[in-house]
């Protein structure tokens, strides 16, 4: 068999990371065992995963219809398996996460075909020395034809703003991430390349001086800004929070009546990172109890610090004074946040007689849940505390989540925000 003879055929050729791509490999021998290697790197962090396959008997590997066998990142039927399946390269400092830092740019990922079985701690090696029989490169997307990336500084509001392309008006979202800081694209752009317009909102660590902003009508400050866009389905909007920004998520659907629709990943209603404050008056702090984290070999457990006797002693942001729907979106496997935290809201509305929340459970899923398809980090550094923390989470169960989860993000909007005609588009499962 010739490596010349050997071809990989990537399909769609530029999709985007949301979307199921179809691998083909042709020109093996019959019945031959391959193994194929998946390779990105994003901002100096290197991940990588393999997959043995034994080919048919006209010397193909359909990844989407055939089963990867043992000894790789991955076994059985996984259509997309390459791709979450990645772990952390060796020769780097533990806990690396893949941060695109230019979603105007497609994520490039290679793809290797090695011959014979080859143990996956071997396989970067065959590649350095460039013994493989196939290889390819191809550009996953973050932002669909036509997507508009708006950079916005206006007032004290500092953010990214991703309108649609086809036609307005769009239903509109405030997207608020955790305490990883800055200001991140990936989900806003996502959703914007979906039919939904996103304003990713800087709040935690923004810039070269690292401002926070702990004052609720910051928040409402970005809900004017997005309602003041001819573009946006008026008169409501969306927010999304994961973790940190789940908090300020919470507290905005409570005091805003702009917002329709409260989507809260990994996150709970007790403020503790820092005060907030609104119109002048601080809302109750949390103390984080440093004696309940736990020390693995891996990083830190923050998750016991949130335990059912001590959330009945916490202060909680009054969630039954809100209007709007509250989606709870929580990983049983979260080693950060205790998942009885996150049901708390739900049991508090039940308490006062509210039933404007619906609550979404994934076993075996962590705290980082990302749209589909990405690396699953089960633990990574965290620069806020300057140590690793472990977010958890099962490879594949978590894998699977992400694709319910950014179905049931895309389709709540939809029915809630989305006026009578438009239509939010769900993207393919392949598990």
């Amino acid at each position: 068999m010739s490596s010349n003879s050997v071809t990989i055929d990537v399909t769609p050729k530029v999709p985007l990371i949301d979307e199921v791509i179809h691998i083909v490999v042709k020109g093996l021998s019959p019945c031959h065992h391959a193994t194929l290697v998946c390779r990105v790197s994003e901002n100096n962090a290197r991940f990588f995963s393999t997959a043995i396959y034994r080919s048919d008997v006209n010397g193909e590997v359909d990844v989407s219809k055939m089963a990867a066998l043992d000894g790789g990142s991955y076994e059985g039927v996984e259509p997309m398996g390459l791709i979450w399946s990645m772990s952390q390269e060796p020769r780097q400092k533990p806990g690396r996460r893949m941060l695109k830092s230019d979603v105007t740019t497609p994520l490039i990922t290679h793809l290797y075909v090695l011959h014979g079985i080859i143990p996956s701690d071997e396989c970067l090696s065959f590649i350095e020395d460039k013994n493989w029989l196939a290889y390819v490169t191809f550009g996953r997307l973050y932002m669909a034809e036509g997507v508009k990336r708006i950079e916005v500084q206006h007032g004290r509001l500092v953010g990214t703003l991703f309108i649609p392309a086809g036609q307005r008006p769009f239903p509109g979202v405030i997207d608020l991430l955790g305490t990883i800081g800055g200001i991140l694209e990936e989900r806003a752009s996502l959703l914007a390349s979906r039919g939904v317009a996103s304003f990713a909102l800087g709040y935690f660590e923004v810039g070269n001086d690292k401002v926070q902003y702990s004052d609720l009508e910051y928040f409402e400050e970005g809900v004017d800004y997005l309602l003041s866009n001819e573009n946006i389905i008026k008169p409501y909007v969306g927010v999304i929070g994961t973790s940190l920004g789940g908090v300020h998520a919470a507290a905005l659907g409570t005091y805003c009546p702009k917002v329709q629709v409260c989507l809260l990943i990994s996150s709970h209603s007790f403020p503790g990172v820092y005060e907030f404050t609104y119109r002048g008056k601080p809302l109750p702090l949390n103390e984080f109890d440093l004696g309940t984290i736990q020390y693995s070999d891996v990083g830190l457990i923050m998750k016991y610090n949130y335990t059912v006797p001590r959330i009945e002693q916490m202060n909680s942001i009054p969630v039954e004074k809100g209007s709007c729907t509250y989606i709870l979106i929580h990983g049983e496997d979260d080693q950060c946040i205790n998942p009885e935290i996150a049901y708390y809201i739900p049991s508090r509305l039940k308490h006062h007689g509210k039933t404007n929340y619906r609550v979404f459970k994934y076993p075996g899923t962590g705290h980082l849940i990302h749209p589909p398809y990405n690396p699953h980090y089960y633990a990574t550094y965290q620069p806020s505390i300057k140590s690793v923390i472990v977010w958890g989470g099962r490879r594949r169960q978590h894998a699977k989540a992400e694709v319910e989860v950014w179905n049931t993000i895309l389709n709540i909007l939809k029915t809630e925000l989305v006026a009578s005609g438009n239509d939010v588009e769900p993207v393919e499962s392949r598990f």
